[in-house]
């Protein structure tokens, strides 16, 4: 009897113990295939074959011999893990997968992905390197958070991404979050789903979409002196319903500009700003559109301090801009407003 009840308890002991993470440590060397039990070991630099990282475990990439600066690659599986943590060492993703993980931490590291990314909880920027710590160079998505509070950690020289033309990143958290992208960085789109993102430097973009499913929740936040550049033709643009997020782009020196943009894309009820806001600088441009005959039409009434208007019409027949005392609403090119500007200073040309 005591030898079946010690015999139990060791199997309830063992699977018990077998639910905590383990930790995997790719030792695959500079290239090779995720899903190869020999690419991972229990211990740094240690023998390899220990089983492939799933759910619960931690998946670590330090700078053992041999192991530093990989490419991993896999082409038949998503990757799903408890954790990555990088450390002092520069990793490739490829291959048609995605990776979606709880925490990922970047210490002294550079990490590339050319599929898409998932992170729930938290993602931490450590040590000093200044180059983008994450590039995201793909057509699939860059996500952080899953509908609840996400940290992300670091500062304006170390926690910031690199993404092209046609990486979209997602935003999805309760958390209100700082970001930076790397200097003249174009995304292929940004998509704020749930919570307040403030971009902390210069970001052009095609496509800034307020998902539905949260509406009046979400707000993107321009950081002082950062430009936000919505470039578009065709039905590309600003995009979602008439009561979905708002831009805040009242900080000092900040700019929020809108160029080469067809009328079809933002005529419309369509919120860009906060109502009531006042905006430290809206630029339009339609130059380089065919025919140049774009129209600006906002529905929420806002105060602009600096605008300027170079080609295309700004249609305030809804007296919905106004410029703020002391302001002043330049009009340059071939801009033009279907009805006056004013409050404290009047439109000039």
């Amino acid at each position: 009897m005591k030898t079946k009840q010690f015999l139990f308890l060791l199997v309830c002991t063992f699977a018990f113990a077998n639910t905590f993470a383990e930790n995997r440590y790719w030792v695959g060397g500079a290239a090779a295939n995720w899903a190869n039990a020999t690419s991972w070991s229990a211990t740094s630099g240690g023998s390899n074959g220990a089983s492939i990282p799933t759910t619960k475990d931690v998946v670590i990439f330090d700078n053992s011999a041999g192991n530093a600066n990989p490419t991993v690659t896999l082409t038949d599986a998503d990757v799903a893990v408890n954790s990555i943590t990088f450390t002092s060492s520069n990793v490739t993703f490829d291959g048609a997968f995605a990776i979606k993980t709880i925490n990922m931490t970047v210490d002294n590291s550079q990490v590339k992905f050319v599929n898409s990314v998932t992170i729930n909880n938290s993602l931490s920027f450590l040590g000093s390197k200044t180059a983008p710590r994450i590039t995201h160079s793909t057509t699939g998505n860059f996500i952080l958070g899953n509908g609840r509070a996400f940290t992300l950690t670091g500062n304006s020289t170390t926690n910031y991404f690199e993404g092209g033309p046609k990486s979209v990143f997602r935003y999805n958290t309760t958390s209100a979050l700082t970001v930076f992208f790397k200097p003249t960085t174009r995304l292929g789109g940004l998509y704020i789903y749930k919570g307040l993102i403030t971009l902390g430097n210069d970001l052009t973009i095609p496509r800034l979409n307020f998902p539905p499913a949260n509406l009046n929740s979400q707000e993107l936040i321009l950081a002082p002196n950062v430009t936000f550049t919505l470039f578009a033709g065709g039905s590309s643009g600003l995009t979602e319903l008439e009561n979905g997020g708002t831009v805040n782009a009242s900080a000092a020196g900040s700019k929020f500009v809108i160029k080469s943009t067809s009328e079809t894309v933002l005529n419309g009820k369509k919120r860009i700003f906060k109502t009531g806001a006042t905006i430290n600088h809206l630029e339009f441009n339609s130059a380089g559109t065919t025919p140049e005959t774009s129209t600006l039409v906002l529905f929420e009434p806002i105060k602009v301090r600096t605008l300027t208007l170079t080609a295309g019409t700004i249609d305030n027949a809804t007296n919905s801009i106004t410029i703020e005392a002391g302001g002043s609403g330049v009009v340059t090119g071939a801009g033009a407003t279907k009805a006056p500007i004013v409050n404290g200073a009047s439109s000039k040309r």
